[in-house]
């Protein structure tokens, strides 16, 4: 039964992510419609790198970064681009967003298809790599049981160099409770997660630090950056909006959440976040990602 629940798990993704590669390509938003949203988390994932390599004293070119769930490889582009001495490296579950990022060619970026919840198998003959930047981007969301949730949180740590950072841009269960409570007050019904998403919450944070001693630390954007955004496009916006009005993306919106300023309220469910690891209280000994 377990078993059959898997498949029908990972059915839904692939099916998704089918949808997706056919209908986006290479584009910014193959994997969110809103292109707000991911131009901040790109922005938000390159400031947190270009903060480590800065404050590293390792040899760029010995510095390893890996993107999980690296989706049709825009970010990987963003990243190679800006980063040229860095090594890159993307696993993809899908088929079809896998041959996107591969055909991209990108120089010294090695792309694999894969499963985060076990493996990252080979990336280059027999050696095994560890990671001084691990990157997910709405990624772990898409693991639709928490407990595998938890198995890829734990390999990611077990993948991750001791003076390493885990950058997390992921959806959270109680900022939308936030939301959907101001939707609410103004008559709109409850938003609720795609079915190709299953959220972080809060006990997953006690998860990280107590049990692998991954511990949140300040990153280079304040975590709830999209709060505003959030509040003003899916409540605000929703209430003011006439009949033929824009229904998304409009001027007022941008205007607002320009004038108003990021980052206010707990209203956005895609936090950013950074993690670096420390002792934990509890300590478990898990396996490191299979070859």
């Amino acid at each position: 039964m377990v078993e059959n629940t898997k498949k029908s798990n990972d059915q839904i993704i692939l099916d998704h992510y089918k949808k997706v590669a056919s209908n986006h390509t290479t584009d910014l938003n193959c994997t969110i419609q809103d292109p707000r949203i991911r131009e901040a988390e790109v922005q938000f994932i390159v400031k947190s790198v270009e903060n480590f390599v800065e404050n590293s004293s390792k040899d760029l070119k010995k510095l390893n970064v890996i993107d999980l769930g690296c989706g049709n490889g825009y970010l990987l582009s963003v990243l190679r681009e800006k980063f040229p001495d860095l090594n890159l490296f993307g696993i993809e579950f899908t088929p079809e967003l896998f041959d996107i990022a591969k055909n991209r060619n990108l120089y010294n970026t090695r792309i694999i298809q894969g499963d985060i919840r076990r493996s990252i198998n080979d990336f280059n003959d027999d050696n095994e790599y560890s990671f001084d930047i691990i990157i997910s981007e709405r990624v772990i969301i898409n693991i639709l049981d928490h407990k595998e949730q938890r198995q890829a949180l734990t390999l990611i740590k077990n993948n991750l160099e001791d003076d390493g950072v885990y950058i997390q841009v992921e959806s959270y269960f109680e900022p939308l409770v936030n939301l959907n409570r101001a939707r609410k007050e103004m008559a709109l019904t409850s938003i609720e997660p795609s079915k190709h998403n299953k959220f972080l919450n809060r006990y997953m944070i006690g998860f990280m630090r107590d049990r692998l001693g991954l511990c949140e630390v300040e990153s280079s954007i304040q975590t709830n950056f999209l709060s505003t955004y959030f509040f003003l496009s899916r409540v605000f916006h929703q209430v003011t909006r006439p009949p033929g009005g824009k229904v998304k993306y409009s001027h007022m919106v941008d205007f607002l959440t320009e004038g108003i300023g990021p980052g206010i309220g707990n209203y956005s469910p895609i936090l950013f976040k950074v993690f670096k690891k420390f002792t934990p209280t509890y300590s478990k000994s898990e396996p490191r990602f299979q070859k």
